[in-house]
């Protein structure tokens, strides 16, 4: 098996498709491929599903939240917990 040096492996050119993970290294850019591991459009319904659901209890939380009698009547741990979720859950959507 031929030896291949770093100069040589580095001046191979390589393009990376939609299918391909990548991350920054220490020293490069480390390509992983995913075709045939994943299947995208499953993923892509997937995280469109969870999406969806982190909107909508956002949605049902900030609702509560601006709910005045939601505040006066509620206890002030319940209200502390619900603001929480609303910044966790406003954290989770972007």
């Amino acid at each position: 098996m031929p030896h291949v040096t770093e100069e040589l492996w580095q001046s191979l050119p390589f393009t990376p498709d939609k299918e391909t993970a990548s991350s920054l290294v220490k020293g490069g850019t480390l390509y992983i491929p995913l075709a045939g591991f994943i299947d995208f459009s499953d993923e892509i319904k997937r995280l469109e599903k969870e999406i969806a659901k982190l909107q909508k209890d956002f949605d049902l939380c900030d609702k509560k939240l601006n709910n005045p009698n939601f505040l006066e009547k509620a206890q002030p741990e319940v209200v502390e917990k619900e603001k929480a979720k609303h910044t966790e859950l406003s954290e989770n959507l972007k």
